[in-house]
């Protein structure tokens, strides 16, 4: 009995662990089996990805790019967290902020040491790339997949230097040359694995006019295929374990007569209903506890939610079991979240930083003035590098437990018959985008 309230006192929400960022703790506490993404793109299948999936694929690139980085670290002489984002100073204020704090501007300098640039087309591998890196609190940066790697997309790893870049395997083969290959991440071996040149400083990587100062590109395709197969195995073997040996006294005895075979047969029930009392006992702990949670007005239950065991902390990836152990080096909300650069049209990309406090205030503003809903399901139709497709559509989204479908913009008439199924209540897009749709469309838009 007291086994089954020892474990469950035990389980802690990953959500716990992010309250740096809004709309990430959000995602963890949205319900498990609830559509957050669907990607339908032109000549494939449609697929549907559920907030469960996605907790668990951010904690799987948030552990590979901790110990990535880890490992550079230790092969640099540095200690294994020095890659981490430093806190700023209490006294420091953002350059728009009032008061007599120091400025931002006047103190800090990001050199791209916790910078993670992304290079992922619309859909479900640039929202994991994305919260997995807010996850170890990196600064995540988007690149446009429509930009060309000898114009704009080598001066955005050269201004923001980067040292990660998480992408599509296709993306990352047609982008960049072939002087980045040396670096790829895909596989759990190639974690660990870190080149002689890497070694020398304490930026973990020599610059390079090729490279930058980029020491890792992680394919996104690869390590996802590597993590299914385990995932596969895993499975495979619970099954051949699927019937349970029941431990019980002599158990490795000889069986000599009638006698001992009966007396075992009934040793195997008495163990049998023991097992179901415990699970019965462990049921009831768990109603109470959904019981309370709804009681206190909380709106998730947290049995519920992804969690992990506070006994065995060596199973969490060494951030997260610093942030536990020793909870004054959590994050905060004024910790840089998000680099988002211009398109470099009319010139050079610029590109401006947000802080997880600024992400937060403009999904906040947003949720309220559009009065978005749980039962919401969105359009997105917008480049997810800018902020009116990041922001405005997939962050709102995610941190209102909506369903967001993802598509391109590429013939409107397909866009429209889209809309026309009847299960899309939100689109937000371009002026010339919604006239075309809206002519298009047999009934008017929904929301726009």
């Amino acid at each position: 009995m007291f086994r089954c309230v020892r474990s469950l006192c035990a389980r802690v929400p990953y959500a716990t662990l992010f309250a740096h960022n809004m709309v990430l703790q959000r995602v963890f506490e949205a319900p498990a089996d609830k559509v957050a993404l669907r990607v339908e793109l032109p000549g494939a299948p449609a697929a549907d990805f559920t907030y469960g999936r996605l907790q668990r694929d951010v904690v799987a690139l948030a552990d590979t790019l901790a110990a990535r980085r880890g490992a550079l670290a230790a092969a640099a002489g540095g200690a294994p967290l020095d890659w981490l984002q430093a806190p700023r100073a209490p006294g420091v204020r953002s350059v728009f902020a009032q008061g007599e704090r120091t400025p931002s501007c006047d103190v800090l300098q990001d050199t791209g040491f916790y910078t993670n640039a992304v290079m992922c087309g619309p859909g479900y591998a640039y929202a994991v790339a994305l919260l997995g890196s807010w996850a170890v609190n990196q600064l995540a940066t988007p690149m446009s997949v429509a930009q060309r790697y000898n114009d704009e997309l080598m001066y955005v790893l050269e201004h923001s230097g980067a040292r990660s870049i998480i992408g599509e395997t296709k993306l990352l083969q047609e982008k960049f040359p072939a002087e980045y290959e040396p670096l790829y991440v895909r596989s759990a071996k190639d974690v660990t694995c870190v080149r002689k040149d890497s070694r020398s400083s304490g930026a973990f990587c020599a610059v390079t006019q090729s490279t930058f100062l980029v020491d890792s590109v992680y394919d996104w395709d690869s390590l996802m295929e590597e993590r299914a197969l385990a995932c596969t195995r895993q499975a495979e073997k619970m099954e051949l374990l699927s019937v349970e040996e029941i431990g019980i006294d002599g158990a490795n005895d000889t069986l000599h007569t009638a006698d001992d075979v009966v007396r075992r047969i009934e040793a195997e029930r008495a163990a049998l209903r023991q097992k179901e009392k415990e699970h019965l006992i462990s049921l009831l702990f768990e109603g109470h506890e959904a019981q309370n949670a709804y009681m206190d007005g909380t709106t998730e239950c947290a049995a519920d939610m992804l969690s992990f065991d506070s006994e065995k902390l060596s199973e969490l990836n060494p951030v997260f079991r610093r942030w536990v152990e020793d909870p004054q080096t959590k994050p905060t909300k004024y910790d840089d979240c998000l680099m988002i650069y211009t398109s470099g049209t009319t010139a050079r990309p610029k590109g401006a930083v947000h802080s997880h406090a600024s992400v937060t205030n403009m999904v906040r503003v947003l949720q309220d003035a559009w009065e978005w809903r749980s039962t919401d399901s969105i359009l997105h139709v917008l480049p997810v590098h800018h902020v009116h497709g990041l922001v405005n559509i997939l962050l709102c989204s995610l941190a209102s437990h909506a369903r967001c479908v993802t598509t391109k913009f590429d013939d409107p008439a397909r866009v429209a018959h889209r809309l026309e199924q009847g299960d899309i209540t939100r689109l937000h897009g371009r002026a010339d985008h919604l006239h075309e749709d809206h002519r298009r469309c047999k009934g008017p838009l929904l929301a726009h």
